[in-house]
């Protein structure tokens, strides 16, 4: 595979000045500033042999994209500890040197299953390691924490990235941190170090003002912190894709109704319908088909990277809306929802509290909620599921915008991966759509898909 040139941001060129001379680096750079990119080069200056990225699955698809771009083939190691282990070896038979799980394939169940383990990749000598968000180990109880700190922190080269490390407390850095260096701010432990650094004030743990200098004098030698308004991107539109896999059952029953679509006699009729029904199996929130792939993703950034910012959720269907409602009361994060049952009234009311912070994510019907509203206190929309109305699509970016802004505008779109999401979402892009009408280009693209499988 031939490498491609890409001309990075000048800010992108400054962090990896940063992190040339060294071996272990934090980036802990707001979503959307090309973590991955930079994470990507700074490891192929490094070595070139074996290079684990661990990631969500979410993610995995768009590490595996930015690879291809910059010319270098990669392996998933998916399915069962063995399909991951027959990969491992097909990928370095390929001669592969880079090599993508998820967080959860670290794990395998031990004899009995009553107990976790280390899988088959932590056994691997890697040359490199990469964790992407890395505050799926800042639990120093977790599994999860243990097995990537005492194995995969063997690398010669590591790297930890996030957009929020700390989404809860400066307690949380810690484990993170060990990753990179043993004995973090001298300390063997998390439990040495909360104790010599901290403060148990009133059930709270406040870091003690040395210690706080301490670690400030740390972060700038071993790691880059940067938000969206530092790197100057001001009143720009930033994508980004998060994909989700739907679960092993809800994965058959959509591929024997996408199949069923395929293969009928007219692909075209009843389209509207099918379209329907594949997108709402989708999102999780048709009855007999409920699963939980997009609300989980969605509760993930809102934990971590999204954490007490505005945030507006776009969805079509009202199902999935009441779906993600229940998740937000129970983690006590404030939200309102809107639909076409909202009275005018409400409406107006809700925009208001929004523009002063009374909550902080707002649930809004896409054909209710794209016109007019301002709902500009947010920079951050989040597509759950898709209208397929070119005007409710644009009409819902501009929400956001306000002429006054000065930081960009983020968005995301979660995908069930291999879905009718993909299509659609691709299609209101405008990624090649002909002069056929929207189903008509569905149509296409579900039946060049399934060719391709």
């Amino acid at each position: 595979m031939s490498r491609k040139f890409r001309r990075l941001f000048a800010y992108q060129r400054s962090v990896l000045r940063w992190a040339a001379p060294l071996e272990s680096i934090a980036l802990f750079l707001q979503m959307r500033l090309g973590k991955t990119l930079i994470a990507i080069r700074w490891a192929n200056s490094k070595s070139d042999t074996g290079k684990l990225v661990v990631a969500p699955a979410s993610v995995l698809p768009v590490w595996k994209r930015e690879l291809e771009e910059e010319g270098y083939p990669s392996t998933l190691l998916l399915g069962t500890q063995k399909q991951r282990l027959e990969l491992l070896k097909a990928g370095q038979a390929a001669g592969h040197v880079w090599f993508l799980i998820n967080w959860e394939g670290l794990l395998l169940r031990g004899v009995g299953g009553r107990h976790w383990v280390a899988g088959n990749v932590c056994q691997v000598s890697w040359q490199t390691v990469i964790l992407d968000e890395s505050t799926r180990i800042k639990n120093p109880r977790a599994r999860i924490s243990k097995f990537s700190t005492e194995l995969l922190s063997l690398a010669s080269y590591k790297a930890i990235l996030s957009g929020l490390p700390n989404p809860e407390s400066d307690l949380e850095f810690y484990q993170q941190m060990s990753f990179l260096h043993s004995h973090w701010m001298g300390c063997k432990n998390f439990w040495v170090w909360r104790d010599r650094h901290f403060v148990l004030d009133y059930y709270t743990w406040t870091m003690r003002p040395a210690s706080r200098l301490l670690m400030h004098d740390l972060f700038k030698k071993q790691a880059y912190r940067l938000t969206r308004r530092q790197a100057g991107l001001v009143n720009k539109k930033v994508w980004q894709e998060r994909y989700v896999e739907l679960p092993p059952a809800v994965r058959a029953s959509y591929r024997k109704a996408e199949r069923d679509w395929i293969l009928g006699e007219d692909p075209t009729k009843f389209a509207i319908v099918r379209h329907t029904w594949l997108s709402r199996i989708a999102g999780g929130a048709l009855p007999n088909f409920e699963h939980n792939a997009k609300s989980a993703e969605l509760m993930n950034l809102l934990l971590t990277d999204l954490r007490d910012q505005q945030t507006v959720v776009w969805f079509r269907y009202l199902k999935e809306m009441d779906q993600v409602a229940k998740l937000l009361k129970s983690h006590g994060i404030s939200f309102r929802k809107m639909n076409g049952a909202t009275p005018l009234h409400v409406r107006e009311s809700y925009g208001e509290d929004f523009e002063i912070g009374e909550f902080h994510v707002f649930l809004v019907q896409a054909k209710v909620g794209a016109f007019g509203l301002d709902m500009s206190a947010a920079s951050t929309s989040v597509y759950y599921s898709f209208e397929w109305s070119g005007q409710v699509w644009g009409q819902s970016q501009d929400r956001i915008i306000h002429p006054q802004k000065k930081e960009p505008l983020h968005y995301i779109a979660l995908l069930a991966k291999d879905t009718i999401d993909e299509d659609t979402y691709d299609i209101l892009k405008g990624k090649g759509v002909r002069s056929l009408s929207f189903l008509e280009n569905v149509v296409a693209r579900l039946q060049a898909r399934y060719k391709r499988k």
